[in-house]
């Protein structure tokens, strides 16, 4: 006997009857098998938006790969830092927007991202006569650096802050991004032990793309010395 189930729309094929056709047999069956099996619709297949990039195997779309898994690996690691280096990477100072006057900034038509400390004392300064820089070129094609780079950036620059400061051999003042490169501005006692202790400090998880550079700053102008504070703007960090 054949029955009907309402709800979802399937028919079950009871126990066959003596005498019933073989037509009939093969005809239920078939209606038993199209009726109760059910379909599911294959789950939308959702588009890698790397093949934007170039074509699958590309350079061009391994590269997007690459920069996709290491922006994932840095709001990851971000998220489960519990040490604040995050949090206070930079401990740049907060200053209202009109702190700066146009005199303040270099005369260059190149873009540029800056953030520094706003002032340093006249008698930090005496002790950290050398300025130094930790340089990082970026590729050309690009105006900003790729997620993969940001990430190493990130990574080196929590390696060095702690190093160069934490005993007093170095001051952070400064960091500047344009131009297909940026800048970490330093100043420190002394230049040889600040590069001899980066070295140390990146040997184990480098290399890192950097060039450092130092020179000695010239001594402070009676008009300085007279003062708690020297104040440090976008020119004078690019300097």
């Amino acid at each position: 006997m054949v029955t009907e189930k309402t709800g979802p729309k399937f028919l079950c094929l009871g126990r066959s009857q003596m005498g019933v056709h073989n037509l009939l047999w093969l005809a239920l069956t078939s209606v038993l098998i199209a009726g109760c099996s059910r379909s599911h619709s294959p789950p939308p297949v959702e588009r890698d938006p790397c093949l934007d990039a170039g074509p699958a195997k590309s350079v061009e779309y391994d590269n997007c790969v690459a920069d996709r898994e290491a922006s994932k690996k840095e709001a990851l690691r971000a998220l489960l830092d519990d040490t604040g280096v995050y949090s206070q990477r930079m401990q740049a100072v907060v200053v209202e927007d009109n702190i700066y006057q146009p005199s303040d900034f270099p005369d260059t038509p190149i873009p540029m991202v800056y953030k520094g400390i706003y002032t340093i004392s006249v008698t930090e300064k005496r002790v950290l006569p050398f300025k130094i820089r930790v340089t990082w070129k970026f590729s050309p094609k690009e105006t900003i650096p790729t997620p993969r780079v940001h990430f190493r950036m990130n990574e080196m620059e929590r390696l060095i802050l702690p190093a160069v400061q934490d005993k007093g051999l170095a001051k952070w003042v400064c960091t500047v991004t344009g131009g297909q490169q940026r800048e970490w501005i330093f100043y420190t006692r002394s230049d040889d032990a600040f590069i001899a202790q980066v070295q140390t400090v990146l040997a184990q998880t480098g290399p890192y793309p950097i060039e450092l550079s130092a020179r000695k700053e010239p001594a402070l102008s009676s008009e300085v010395q007279s003062s708690e504070n020297i104040r440090i703007t976008p020119k004078k960090c690019v300097e």
